[in-house]
């Protein structure tokens, strides 16, 4: 109906610019309007697959192998992901794996939680079994040049400067 409306204007020799300010319109809408529906693109029913080239750095199926056991030994259960790849660099074939790569195996493998490891109970109360005394604290001054001993004996209090 709009585009009636400019069709007739446009016949009748006013400008499409000047009918569309008349009608409150922007010429682009009615450019739009006028052209041609596009058909939409349709999705295919399976992806396209994208063949990738294998990193020249990648794990080898050996040293993918050593990293999933390694993970899932008892013995490093506690391990960071560091300490894991120091493992398989001092192992018996030194594998260099970045830490990273050993989160991505865990996270791949979904142990990269807890896996057997101490799980944090909260906040303990400090060891204080070997105080049978008075004034059993220690501390320490980190001087270049020396330090600065606290020496504490039955409610009596001592400094003196070793150097």
């Amino acid at each position: 109906m709009i585009l009636d409306l400019i069709a007739e204007a446009k016949a009748d020799g006013l400008p499409v610019k000047r009918a569309c300010k008349v009608l409150g319109l922007s010429p682009r809408s009615v450019q739009r309007w006028k052209a041609p529906l596009q058909p939409l693109p349709t999705l295919a029913a399976t992806p396209s697959t994208v063949r990738r080239s294998r990193p020249h750095n990648a794990l080898t199926a050996s040293e993918a192998a050593a990293v999933i056991a390694l993970i899932r030994s008892p013995k490093h259960a506690d391990a960071s992901c560091r300490d894991l790849a120091l493992a398989l660099q001092a192992g018996p074939t030194p594998t260099y794996v970045s830490h990273v790569t050993i989160w991505q195996y865990e996270r791949a493998l979904n142990c990269n939680g807890p896996r057997g490891r101490q799980v944090f109970q909260g906040r303990t109360a400090p060891d204080t079994d070997w105080v049978n005394g008075p004034n059993q604290l220690w501390d320490w001054d980190g001087r270049p040049f020396g330090r600065l001993v606290n020496i504490s004996l039955d409610m009596t209090h001592h400094q003196e400067w070793v150097s």
